[in-house]
């Protein structure tokens, strides 16, 4: 929402989809101010339901795009990191530029937890009983491999990439993607 307000204030035009396995919703290219609100109105009401299929929705949406433009990416890039890597230089194929934003709980990100805990699945019924200590090695040398392969696809594509750690204030990663912009003219 943030940035389809500074795409705006460039005067540039915004559009959005959000997808899970297959697109959901598409606003339309828009310059209007009014629209983009109606935009964030709309993604606050989005709930996740079905397993994602993030190559397929960006290879899906580069197959659509008819002008460059800047392609703003944001998901929990919980993927296969060779799938993101396929979508990506689908993306990278339209000479638009492609920005990635990953938005991760800290808790995906630190795994922090303790005591005895029933995790329950965002896009499916999958519930798993367990005492996290007994998995944080594994699980954080897994999440840790992952993020290395995610930001090498990323620089692979010629992409930036941003961690959005849902504990810090957006403005943060914000601040740090216009920074770059403004080092690369």
């Amino acid at each position: 929402a943030c940035l389809g307000f500074l795409i705006l204030q460039q005067r540039d035009a915004v559009t959005a989809t959000i997808f899970d396995d297959r697109p959901r919703e598409t606003f339309q290219r828009t310059d209007s101010l009014g629209k983009v609100h109606q935009l964030c109105t709309q993604l606050t009401k989005f709930t996740p339901g079905r397993p994602g299929n993030l190559r397929a929705c960006l290879q899906d949406y580069a197959a659509r795009l008819s002008a460059r433009g800047i392609v703003v990416v944001i998901s929990d890039l919980l993927d296969e990191p060779a799938d993101l890597l396929q979508a990506l230089r689908r993306l990278s194929l339209t000479r638009s530029e492609v920005i990635v934003f990953q938005v991760l709980d800290h808790e995906e990100i630190t795994f922090p937890l303790e005591g005895n805990i029933r995790f329950i699945g965002l896009e499916d019924d999958s519930r798993l009983q367990t005492n996290p200590a007994d998995l944080r090695k594994s699980y954080l040398a897994a999440f840790n491999e992952h993020q290395k392969a995610v930001r090498r696809a990323c620089e692979q594509c010629g992409v930036h990439y941003t961690l959005c750690d849902t504990s810090r204030p957006l403005a943060e990663a914000l601040t740090g993607y216009l920074a770059f912009r403004a080092k690369a003219g």
